[in-house]
């Protein structure tokens, strides 16, 4: 993942405007990441399409507060979160702080949950630090087919 200062607009609104995500899409494959992690004066708020979430040494579940869509698969995945026992953290999230970060994932409706492994050089860590990021991916499963199933 790179990281690109820019604020979408209506960022409460779910809109179809992608047009500064598809303009820096060459940028964002010319540097061989999957995706962009949008910030403003380094504060972080969310991918075109995705929520951003660190875990902190402290084991904490951090995610960015205001200037995001507050989607629907990350109003599950901190309910799941905060049921299971987690200290969860909803504020301004700086982009200094996640280089003390152990593990970062996005969510979306269409992707669930997928861990993020570096962001420009800020963030780099090996794929298989992610227990957090792990267990809350089993748990969204687990809602997922309880959802399905009708229960």
């Amino acid at each position: 993942m790179v990281s690109y200062s820019h604020q979408r607009q209506l960022p409460h609104i779910k809109t179809t405007d992608y047009l500064v995500a598809v303009w820096l899409h060459p940028w964002v494959m010319e540097r061989g990441a999957d995706d962009v992690l949008y910030h403003q004066n380094g504060i972080v708020s969310e991918c075109p399409r995705s929520n951003f979430f660190i875990v902190t040494n402290e084991k904490k579940l951090v995610t960015p507060s205001r200037n995001i869509l507050k989607g629907i698969t990350r109003k599950i995945l901190l309910t799941l979160a905060i049921s299971n026992g987690m200290v969860v953290e909803e504020r301004d999230l700086s982009m200094k702080e996640i280089s003390n970060a152990t593990e970062a994932f996005i969510t979306s409706s269409t992707k669930r949950l997928i861990p993020v492994r570096e962001i420009d050089d800020v963030f780099s860590k090996p794929l298989n630090d992610g227990g957090i990021t792990n267990q809350l991916y089993d748990l969204f499963l687990k809602k997922e087919k309880e959802i399905i199933a009708g229960h």
